[in-house]
């Protein structure tokens, strides 16, 4: 068996997206709107797909046939592999909000100064809180990106109305109203290519599927490494280790987040056989040191109408660097996590990163 090469990639396919909403009426959302995105489009996907008057996927015998569970609430089918059956599947979706603050992201993105200053000059470990909410005046806008994996992309239409409904039924606790105004899609080159407007009668026709191998190779061929690798974690990410969620980043763990996360997409949403030495990826990834690291624990919560309570998704963000000689053969999974994020929560935007030079 062999380590991870751009071959196992294939078997992954995705489309990215960028959705321009016009907002309609002043109002002020949370700094991170991952978890409101994914809330607000898990019921108006629900609207669009579901007939029963009851709407309990439990007793539906629509179930296995129906989009929403098949995109919001999926679970695995095979009878081997890394999940078990009908075990909670990954979904098929990423949504990518705009990043908690220019604080946050421009300066980590930046200059030295600037990732000081985003670090507010505190210790490592230390937790923070966004500060500032998102305030809005009507004719705004905002966007957000959309990554759909596997058969997801084939149901675009459908995401495309969800998200229009999710829109006008507006967001936060004010239902702020927003209006969908543009959907472009990345075809691979630095374009955008336009898809959709509400004036259009039909989704124009487009190619946005490619295979993660072409996109990981693409992403390579812009980076000069060899045996030093820096990462910034642009939202809060949530490793865990014997299911605690880490305060510190260990290389290991992140390869071994980054090789589960990948395996079980692959397995879920390919039918292509998938299969590399796990193992040997640990083994490499242990011979990496941490050089220099300079991260924060972000306070996160978000509200769990399914359970009634505030539910934490702290994470750590910030920078870290490593060297080793391995890193020039864990790159392609490294960059592979760039556009799948890492570790729990990555539906909702969390645990995404930039490799930088």
């Amino acid at each position: 068996m062999v380590c991870l090469t751009l071959e196992h990639l294939k078997a992954l396919s995705l489309a990215q997206y960028e959705f321009r909403l016009a907002v309609l009426a002043e109002g002020e959302l949370p700094p991170f709107l991952g978890s409101t995105f994914r809330g607000s489009f898990g019921y108006a996907l629900k609207a669009v797909a579901c007939s029963m008057p009851h709407q309990d996927c439990s007793r539906c015998f629509l179930v296995e046939r129906c989009l929403y569970p098949r995109l919001f609430e999926p679970r695995v089918q095979q009878t081997d592999g890394l999940l078990k059956q009908q075990q909670n599947a990954p979904r098929p979706f990423i949504f990518e909000p705009p990043l908690p603050g220019q604080k946050y992201s421009a300066s980590l993105l930046s200059t030295e100064i600037g990732r000081a200053q985003a670090n507010g000059g505190k210790s490592n470990g230390q937790k923070r809180l966004f500060a500032e909410p998102l305030r809005f005046a009507a004719g705004d806008e905002l966007r957000f990106g959309l990554t759909l994996i596997g058969p997801a992309i084939e149901e675009l239409p459908y995401i495309i109305y969800a998200i229009s409904l999710m829109a006008r039924h507006g967001f936060g606790a004010q239902r702020t109203p927003f209006a969908l105004l543009q959907v472009s899609a990345f075809d691979g080159s630095t374009t955008r290519l336009k898809v959709y407007t509400p004036e259009m009668a039909r989704i124009a026709p487009h190619d946005a599927r490619r295979n993660l191998s072409e996109m990981v190779k693409d992403r390579l061929a812009q980076l000069d490494l060899e045996d030093t690798l820096r990462l910034l974690f642009l939202t809060p990410t949530r490793i865990r280790f014997q299911k605690n969620v880490q305060e510190r980043l260990c290389f290991e763990q992140l390869v071994k987040s980054l090789s589960l996360r990948l395996t079980m997409l692959a397995q879920t949403y390919s039918a292509d056989k998938f299969d590399y030495d796990h193992q040997a990826l640990l083994a490499q990834a242990r011979t990496v040191t941490t050089q220099a690291e300079s991260l924060w624990q972000q306070e996160l919560k978000r509200y769990s109408n399914r359970q009634e309570k505030q539910i934490e998704q702290d994470g750590f963000m910030g920078e870290a660097v490593f060297t080793g000689k391995a890193i020039s053969e864990l790159l392609p999974l490294l960059v592979a996590g760039e556009f799948l994020h890492v570790g729990s929560g990555t539906a909702f935007g969390l645990g995404r990163y930039h490799i930088a030079e």
